[in-house]
């Protein structure tokens, strides 16, 4: 005799896969019930599955017809007549994945968050001061397994990069999000030159007399590096940088010297690196 269980589950024929594993359950895709313009929301659907079923630790699954890739948040329960016959997640398709790293992970190679499923939504709660060089505010949605992500971190994938304007937190339906901002290329192949009163020479990249060391550097926008402290005699410049490199490449990073073309104003000790205030000479 059909059951009501068989009937809430009539409808489950969409077959998924956990995105990081082989574990397969069926379900059904529904529209989220909410009307909304813009934003990640506006995206979100409902997937419907059984009681039964047992959703992959990391809540990332793929539906395998379409390969459409979701991130899950937290379930709630149907009920009919004191028991559970169906639960309904929100989910949101995603359509690339990301590594999140610090600037010091990044330049080393070594290190950070790998393959994480998410996605960026262009938002526009972000207020900072308009510049040609600032690429807008973003949300980044994603499985909140991932755990919170420390301001500062960065999310790398697909030739974008977004760091972290805050500590990242869990949304009200259980999904991971960050508000983060877009670089543009900012891991940067540079010369690094001591501190040295020689002008600099546009055309071989380096002061007369001084032997410039090539090192990888993270060159962004001072006003876009969160973290770093600028110095209170200090008066910031339109075209002022934050560059970062590792202590293990620079031993010592002073005001004065030179990275690129790029001279050193004052400098912060971030962990495993230098983070330097830097203006074009």
């Amino acid at each position: 005799m059909m059951t009501l269980d068989d009937v809430a589950r009539f409808s489950d024929t969409e077959h998924f896969q956990d995105a990081y594993g082989a574990a397969t359950f069926y379900a059904q895709v529904q529209l989220f019930n909410e009307s909304v313009r813009s934003g990640p929301a506006s995206r979100r659907r409902i997937i419907e599955t059984g009681p039964d079923v047992v959703m992959p630790a990391q809540r990332v699954v793929k539906e395998l017809t379409t390969n459409q890739v979701y991130v899950m948040a937290l379930g709630s329960p149907d009920f009919y007549d004191g028991e559970v016959i169906a639960i309904k997640y929100p989910a949101l398709p995603v359509s690339r994945q990301f590594d999140i790293k610090t600037v010091a992970q990044i330049l080393s190679g070594v290190g950070g968050t790998l393959a994480v499923w998410a996605e960026p939504s262009y938002i526009r709660r972000v207020i900072l001061e308009e510049r040609s060089d600032y690429f807008g505010g973003y949300d980044m949605v994603y499985s909140a397994y991932f755990n919170l992500i420390p301001s500062g971190s960065i999310f790398v994938g697909g030739g974008q990069w977004f760091r972290t304007r805050e500590t990242s937190r869990e949304d009200d339906i259980g999904l991971g999000t960050a508000e983060v901002v877009e670089l543009r290329a900012p891991v940067q192949a540079i010369n690094y030159s001591a501190e040295t009163t020689t002008t600099y020479d546009p055309i071989t990249d380096s002061y007369p007399g001084v032997t410039p060391v090539a090192v990888q550097a993270f060159v962004e926008p001072l006003f876009l590096n969160f973290q770093h402290e600028v110095l209170g005699y200090l008066k910031v410049e339109p075209g002022d940088m934050a560059i970062s490199v590792l202590k293990s490449a620079v031993t010592t990073l002073k005001p004065g010297s030179r990275l690129g073309a790029y001279r050193v104003l004052s400098v912060q000790s971030n962990g495993d690196v230098w983070t330097a205030h830097a203006r074009r000479v």
